[in-house]
């Protein structure tokens, strides 16, 4: 479940998992490649640890970790994530 807690960028983004420990978002309109981004994923409990990264201008991919093994974990829970768009 995914719970919005503030956008005011004017885009829409779009969560789907896309396989273990893996999510990706679409953003409608996409990021102009001119702007600066900067995004942070944290939280989950445990040793679990979080990396997003860009695919393309209008697609983000947030990855879930288990700390101890390195390998693709499942189970978010109560993780968030802040995307910053400066123009």
């Amino acid at each position: 479940t995914i719970s919005l807690l503030a956008n005011n960028t004017g885009l829409t983004i779009a969560w789907a998992r896309s396989g273990v420990g893996e999510y990706d978002a679409t953003i409608s309109g996409g990021v102009a490649p001119e702007n600066k981004v900067w995004f942070t994923a944290s939280g989950g409990g445990g040793n679990d640890y979080q990396k997003i990264s860009w695919g393309t201008e209008t697609e983000l991919t947030l990855q879930n970790y288990d700390g101890n093994t390195g390998v693709a974990a499942e189970g978010l829970n109560e993780v968030y994530i802040e995307i910053r768009i400066y123009s």
